[in-house]
């Protein structure tokens, strides 16, 4: 993520467009050329293939959004604010449907919690990650550090309680698994 930043901020002040692709597969082209083993790295690929199902998938969602707002009557704060949670669910419900098919065809099974855990956190998570990147170049703001730390305390407790449930695992050899799937 670090390094597509600055990728992203090397094309803004070289050139004026910036394809999200081609910045990925440089991203990784970097990381296999200090690091070859790493294609062997499981969370490698599982990084790569939640980045490239969002960069492919969510232009779809954002085309969506831009209609409706054209067809609805509301405030262009409103509007802001509902495009930036339904942004924020969508990113983790499209990385997180490329994830379950790699792990049906690696692992051979794959876990139902992790969507109902991606609605219940992604609005949370993506609060939490922009409140925070706010207090660290502004930590004289006086209630940021307790809002940042109420976040916290919904979301740890709420992805452990998902990462206990037991027998949750699926195998991908079941029909109900495949047509999920699908």
């Amino acid at each position: 993520a670090v390094l597509m930043c600055g990728v992203l901020y090397l094309a803004f002040f070289t050139s004026d467009q910036y394809d999200p692709l081609t910045a990925l597969c440089l991203i990784l082209a970097l990381i296999l050329t200090a690091t070859p083993y790493a294609v062997f790295d499981i969370s490698v690929w599982m990084s790569f293939l939640a980045a490239g199902s969002i960069l492919i998938f969510s232009p779809a969602f954002d085309g969506m959004l831009q209609s409706f707002r054209e067809k609805s009557k509301l405030s262009p704060l409103f509007f802001r604010l509902l495009k930036w949670g339904i942004s924020a669910l969508m990113v983790g419900i499209i990385a997180n449907l490329g994830l379950m098919l790699y792990s049906a065809l690696v692992f051979g099974e794959i876990s139902f919690a992790s969507v109902p855990a991606t609605f219940l956190l992604s609005l949370p998570v993506t609060a939490l990650l922009i409140l925070t990147l706010i207090l660290l170049l502004f930590p004289f703001i006086p209630f940021l550090p307790q809002i940042c730390s109420f976040l916290s305390r919904i979301i740890i407790p709420t992805a452990g309680a998902f990462s206990d449930i037991e027998n949750i695992m699926m195998p991908a050899t079941g029909i109900g698994t495949r047509i999920c799937l699908v």
